[in-house]
């Protein structure tokens, strides 16, 4: 059994789109949805952040280059909704501004502050897991600790 959820889907995105400005993360222009929401599970094993089947770097046309080139095209995947693409590219931006500071903190401080493993962490950097509350907090501090964010 499946259910829709697209008030919570556009709230995520609302939350990620603020984040991302407050970070200095530029989203520039923001296509309308189609009205077509991926179904989500149901299962309660899954958080409900991790209910998306498709990871953030398949929202672009080149996943390896996923948190390393804003030039790179975002792209809606065949079985794709249009606020995951939303989400996958406030994170694909946020990576890039963290991979762009001179000053990098350590996974293992971050990581170790905020309670999650270094791979998740690093995951979530590649693209190949959804940032879910606690990492976007810890991403938005490593960029607030870098003076990004006033």
């Amino acid at each position: 059994m499946t259910r829709f959820e697209p008030h919570h889907d556009l709230v995520v995105v609302c939350q990620m789109d603020v984040i991302a400005h407050a970070a200095g993360v530029e989203m520039g222009p923001i296509a309308r949805p189609s009205g077509r929401l991926t179904p989500a599970p149901t299962s309660s094993r899954r958080r409900v952040l991790d209910r998306r089947w498709l990871l953030p770097r398949d929202y672009l046309a080149d996943p390896a280059r996923f948190g390393r080139d804003l030039t790179v095209r975002p792209v809606l995947p065949p079985d794709g909704d249009w606020v995951s693409m939303q989400v996958a590219l406030v994170q694909h931006r946020l990576v890039f501004a963290i991979r762009s500071r001179p000053d990098r903190r350590s996974a293992a401080t971050v990581t170790k502050t905020f309670k999650f493993s270094k791979q998740f962490w690093s995951k979530c950097g590649l693209g190949d897991a959804w940032m879910g509350e606690t990492v976007l907090a810890a991403a938005v501090t490593v960029l607030l600790d870098a003076g990004h964010i006033h």
